[in-house]
Formats: C-alpha cells, structure tokens, sequence
C-alpha cells in the first residue's frame, strides 16, 4: 500500500509540474503557449518554447526576415527542407534547419514525422502521433485528440511534443 502511495503521488507531482509548465487554468493560456526560448524543451540539449499559432509563418521564414512577436516555430519537411525551427529574435527569423531524426518522447523515441504527445489530465499519457500539419508551421491544432491548454516545444536535435493539460482546473489527482 505504502508503494501505491508513493507511486500516486509522484505521478500526482509529475502532472502537477507538466500543468505548471504548460500554464494550466491561467488567464495566459491559449491553443498554443507563448513565450521565447524555454528550459528543457522535451529532452535533447535543451529546448524552445512554444509560440502563439498567429505569430508562426504558414511556412518557415528565411533566417534574417523580419519578425515582431518573439516566438519559436516548429516546421518539418522530411521531404525536402527537414526539421527547422525558427526563432524570432531582437525583430528577425534566426533558422535552424537540420534532418528529420527520430523524436524523443520521454523513454521511447517516436520516428522522424511524428509528434510527441503528452496528455496531462490525472494521468500523463504519451504517445507518438502524426504530424498532421505537414510542411505548415506545428501547433496544438495538428492534433484534434488535445483538449484544454496546450503548449508545443522541441528543439532541432529532439523533435517536437506538444504537451496536452486536460485538467484546467488544476483539480485532477
């Protein structure tokens, strides 16, 4: 029972800090979250956050283009172009662009063209899904199974998760 115990209350922790981390129940919270470069990202060497969908190009800017909200983008073209992510920085695109490589999605890794999903709601759910906003920029909205908050964050070496919060209320156990 004591184990039981234990393990509930470091899933209950686990989800707790995926809720913080995504902005569950805030005023801020939107169908993608905002804000520039983040901690972390989703494992690799570090991450970016995620951006407002309205501030990410349909396509991946040039690197040098003008931008004026800062965000990070997410784009994959394992086709032709790759894995970019785009940063907007001091009013221009900075680019990265490498090869579509397998995402890490805690401890599996999803193949290139896929998303890491993590669905938080009183259990944390992962799973690889497709990217189903092809060349498009990669939001909250590619996925029609997220509901709640939403926050999308990668980096070029690890791929990109979007991170689901299904409990608003900051409630779930």
């Amino acid at each position: 029972m004591m184990r039981r115990a234990r393990t509930a209350r470091a899933v209950v922790g686990l989800v707790g800090a995926l809720a913080a981390a995504i902005g569950c129940g805030t005023a801020g919270s939107s169908a993608d979250a905002s804000g520039g470069a983040g901690g972390g990202g989703s494992g690799g060497g570090g991450g970016g956050g995620g951006s407002v969908a309205a501030s990410c190009p349909g396509a991946a800017p040039a690197g040098g283009q003008s931008c004026s909200a800062a965000a990070t983008c997410f784009y994959e073209d394992c086709a032709a172009s790759g894995r970019t992510v785009a940063r907007c920085e001091n009013g221009a695109w900075a680019v990265e662009t490498g090869p579509c490589t397998g995402v890490f999605c805690q401890s599996q890794t999803c193949p290139a063209g896929q998303v890491c999903m993590m669905l938080g709601g009183g259990a944390l759910l992962i799973e690889c899904v497709p990217n189903s906003c092809g060349a498009a920029a990669i939001s909250c909205g590619c996925l029609q199974s997220c509901a709640g908050s939403c926050a999308v964050s990668g980096s070029l070496e690890s791929g990109v998760t979007i991170h689901c919060n299904t409990c608003t209320s900051n409630q779930c156990a």
